[in-house]
């Protein structure tokens, strides 16, 4: 590994579907999972913990994410959000909450803004260059039923069910609070977005907000599920 270059055998993947709900005849009701080798996922393992911990030390995932972080639970942004609605209702306030998320989740974005995410918040060195390699030049295949597809090059996302997957979708969405007037929160790729409502501006603010949001996944090429976005009010 001195030369920085992962062997091709570790960047590919089998991919395999999951069924989630709705009609089995839907190819968009199934999770796409990638089944890497054993020997990847050691590999992985050791530059998670190197780079999980350079995070925590310095506070580089941003306190509004709560998933995939030790410490940090379903639970504990359930409770964030709970004690900044109840201070509001108690001072007899109003608010708009939005939830929202990805299309997709960790299989958008570029392999490329992804690495220069990932090199922008730590000191380009041994890490960061591995990281790139075994990101760059993805293959995959589809297996159903023990028959494989040909290889397909990978050109967006990174492997959803890989020990590193998660990791770098963290860095990839963490300015996604960048230039908000309100409160964000996320547990991965599900987020909130609310603020106090007490008069008219104050209610277009959460439009400013969504506005910011959705220039923020066009430049960097992350698309919203609209039909998963809820509005409430209270």
């Amino acid at each position: 590994m001195e030369d920085r270059e992962v062997p091709d055998e570790w960047r590919e993947a089998n991919v395999v579907q999951i069924f989630k709900n709705g009609s089995r005849g839907e190819a968009s009701n199934y999770r796409p999972v990638s089944l890497t080798s054993q020997i990847s996922k050691v590999f992985e393992s050791i530059i998670r913990n190197e780079v999980v911990s350079f995070f925590e030390r310095y506070g580089v995932i941003k306190e509004t994410q709560h998933g995939f972080r030790k410490g940090k639970l379903c639970l504990t942004n359930l409770l964030v959000f709970l004690d900044r609605i109840t201070r509001c209702i108690d001072e007899g306030g109003s608010m708009d909450v939005v939830f929202f998320g990805p299309c997709k989740g960790i299989q958008q974005g570029s392999p490329q803004e992804t690495n220069r995410k990932f090199a922008e918040i730590r000191n380009r060195g041994k890490t960061d260059c591995v990281t790139e390699s075994w990101l760059s030049n993805r293959r995959q295949r589809v297996c159903i039923t023990g028959v494989m597809s040909g290889w397909m090059r990978v050109l967006s996302g990174v492997p959803q069910g890989s020990v590193l997957g998660a990791l770098l979708f963290l860095v990839y969405i963490n300015d996604l609070d960048t230039g908000l007037i309100n409160k964000l929160l996320k547990f991965a790729d599900d987020m909130k977005v609310f603020g106090k409502v007490t008069d008219r501006s104050a209610g277009e603010s959460i439009q400013e907000d969504l506005n910011t949001l959705v220039d923020w996944a066009d430049r960097w090429k992350m698309e919203f599920n609209v039909n998963k976005c809820k509005l409430m009010h209270g």
